[in-house]
């Protein structure tokens, strides 16, 4: 990011969506120290976070950083809330899984960048008992529309689910244009492993394995056993080796303990 302010030079804008209490903040703002100026916009959809936010950050703001609050919601149109695609990086940290529509969220974000503008995201990318038993006690934590490009049974987005929503907001391929490979509209399962036989809560079928470019681990031609896998055939040797005799130690005839001095 710091690359990209110092080659935009003076005048560079930095704008971030859902800022909250500063955490990010406060490391972007660090990592801004000696730039050109820099105008930097706290968003938020809390008044209140905003409020709380330019008062605490005024200490942590570098002489070259022109800090402003505004509320701004991910979830509608920029050009509707009065900003327009002049930002040079648009930081995104924890606040994507927050949203109903991600694939909308991200179209919103991109919408604010310049061209050739940097979007930094930063999610939590795995399944946390934590933050479930935390912040899913709030009715915002399940307030997601698109379960498909979620994690199971939370709103967190693994990277292969955001690199898919990132896709589906570009612009579609013209009709009748040439596709290479299988082409797979259904939702992505957990850690992109599409299984065999699945169903879509839509009802489609997914197609096979082979269609998905994905190999079979195990042997899988009809009539023909089943391969072992190199763990399963070392498991197989180890069962067949007979057990080694074990000496057992009678303790009733063990020997009386010697004294730990001698008498003279």
């Amino acid at each position: 990011m710091r690359r990209r302010v110092d080659a935009r030079g003076p005048g560079a804008r930095v704008l971030e969506i859902g800022a909250g209490t500063g955490a990010t903040t406060r490391v972007v703002l660090a990592a801004l120290a000696g730039a050109g100026p820099v105008e930097y916009v706290f968003t938020d959809l809390s008044p209140t976070f905003l409020r709380q936010g330019e008062e605490a950050l005024r200490a942590h703001l570098p002489a070259s950083v022109t800090l402003r609050g505004a509320r701004f919601d991910a979830e509608s149109d920029p050009a509707a809330q009065g900003f327009g695609a002049d930002h040079d990086v648009v930081v995104a940290a924890g606040v994507l899984h927050g949203t109903s529509d991600v694939t909308a969220a991200l179209r919103h974000a991109a919408a604010l960048l310049r061209p050739g503008g940097l979007l930094l995201v930063h999610e939590t990318t795995g399944r946390s008992d934590y933050l479930t038993l935390t912040f899913g006690l709030t009715e915002g934590w399940w307030r997601y529309q698109d379960p498909d490009l979620r994690l199971p049974h939370s709103p967190l987005l693994a990277p292969r689910q955001l690199a898919h929503g990132r896709r589906a907001r570009r612009t579609h391929r013209r009709r009748g244009a040439r596709r290479r490979g299988p082409r797979y509209d259904g939702p992505l399962p957990d850690h992109g492993r599409p299984a065999c036989g699945h169903r879509s809560p839509a009802g489609r079928r997914r197609p096979p394995l082979r269609a998905l470019g994905v190999r079979r681990s195990a042997a899988a031609r009809p009539g023909e056993p089943r391969r072992p896998r190199p763990l399963r055939r070392v498991r197989h040797r180890l069962a067949r080796q007979p057990l080694p005799r074990v000496p057992v130690r009678d303790r009733s005839r063990s020997a009386a303990p010697r004294p730990c001095c001698s008498s003279t």
